[in-house]
């Protein structure tokens, strides 16, 4: 068993990502992680059950998806589905229940997007760097920054 404490506290993103793998790793091996967190977002992307205390008292303990499961509501994704379609099936579902019903598009997470843009940054710094590399980008997984290698001319 491992206790971790606060283990994403302090960390920017890209560190928090390499602990939040490595307790999901573990997991996976079948090590059993308990950890306490502040930061419900890195609960929910770790976990798969939590004890929310309060002052000391056990308030809530089970599986996340069905602590957080909200079991008066049902949300339907379709891909591709233009503004006009998405008009015709929200009146649908109007009509048929009497109830207004709210249409949202998906958004990822800030942390996502983040990590994205920071391996877009990563694969054009790979790009850049391919001639001394003598290997293509996409071969190239993770770089180390060196303020020892040679300029194109050299």
């Amino acid at each position: 068993m491992l206790i971790l404490d606060e283990p994403t506290s302090g960390l920017d993103p890209i560190g928090s990502r390499e602990v939040k793998d490595l307790v999901r790793a573990l997991a996976q091996g079948g090590v059993s992680v308990l950890m306490t967190s502040h930061l419900l977002a890195d609960v929910e992307d770790v976990c798969d059950r939590v004890a929310i205390l309060e002052r000391g008292a056990l308030r809530a303990e089970g599986m996340i998806a069905d602590l957080l499961r909200q079991p008066d509501a049902v949300r339907f994704e379709v891909e591709g589905l233009d503004e006009p379609a998405a008009a015709a099936v929200r009146a649908e579902l109007e009509a048929h229940t009497g109830r207004r019903v709210r249409q949202e598009y998906p958004a990822m997470s800030l942390e996502r997007y983040f990590l994205q843009v920071v391996a877009q940054d990563g694969r054009q710094r790979t790009f850049a760097l391919a001639p001394f590399l003598g290997t293509a980008p996409a071969d190239t997984e993770r770089l180390t920054p060196n303020s020892q290698l040679p300029t194109p001319n050299s």
